[in-house]
């Protein structure tokens, strides 16, 4: 039996990883990934790697900041499909068409994109590149540990938006993965995992803490924000929510460390 349920997990991490990543795992049971949806920080662990690892090998060439920068958000982009990003300017059409309930519903629904989530994207684009080519210049295997933090909290924010937001009256995605987010068992795990990776960072490079109080402050901030924007407007919380929620994190923390650092 527990061999039955280790496979039954790695078959839902695999899942997961297939549908937030555009990494080609050979499982597509969204319902599976769903399950394990308290899980996510392994899947952010993964993408800040992969982003930090690419951080790593341009910098042996010592290439200049600015295009170190651009290549990692290329990687962003890259690695994550742009399906968080997709959610993002969802989302935004709904914060600038002002609108609520069924209209706000169509309006996040509809495949057009609008003027305001256009011009957002682009300047977190902009904040993106800028963050990172200042970040560039703290030296590569602290930045590395910072950028790792970054991702596994903002896809951590996904599933925090998840166990406090209200599920879609609809069967969307969302709903799903809202509906298993929110078990006792599956939260505990799940805070228990982001702890962990928060206090291995922190112990593996103690001069970090400050960085990683920082995005720990900011994921509480951001999800807050989602959460009573996102009942204001809609009254529950969708998969574009949730990918609102990882791109705004993710840039915020970004932006924030740069100041501050």
């Amino acid at each position: 039996m527990v061999i039955a349920m280790n496979n039954l997990v790695a078959r839902g991490v695999r899942s997961l990883l297939s549908f937030l990543t555009t990494i080609p795992t050979g499982e597509g049971d969204i319902e599976a990934g769903a399950k394990v949806f308290y899980l996510v920080p392994l899947i952010g662990l993964f993408e800040g790697g992969v982003v930090g690892l690419v951080l790593n090998v341009l910098s042996v060439f010592e290439l200049p900041t600015d295009m170190i920068a651009i290549l990692c958000l290329v990687t962003h982009i890259a690695i994550t499909g742009g399906i968080h990003m997709d959610g993002y300017c969802d989302y935004l059409d709904v914060i600038g068409s002002h609108k609520r309930g069924e209209e706000a519903l169509k309006i996040m629904k509809d495949p057009r994109r609008g003027t305001f989530s256009v011009v957002i994207l682009t300047l977190s684009l902009m904040a993106n590149y800028i963050s990172l080519n200042k970040l560039v210049a703290l030296g590569v295997p602290e930045l590395t540990l910072i950028l790792i933090f970054v991702y596994v909290s903002a896809a951590e924010s996904m599933y925090i938006i998840a166990v406090i937001g209200k599920e879609e009256p609809y069967m969307g995605l969302g709903h799903m993965f809202s509906k298993y987010a929110k078990s006792f068992k599956n939260v505990a795990i799940n805070a228990t995992l982001y702890s962990s990776v928060a206090f291995l960072l922190t112990v593996s490079y103690a001069k970090i803490f400050p960085q990683i109080l920082t995005v720990l402050t900011l994921t509480i901030i951001v999800c807050l924000f989602s959460y009573r924007d996102s009942k204001h407007r809609l009254g529950f919380v969708t998969g574009d929510v949730m990918g609102f929620t990882y791109e705004l994190l993710r840039t915020l923390s970004l932006l924030t460390l740069s100041v501050t650092i």
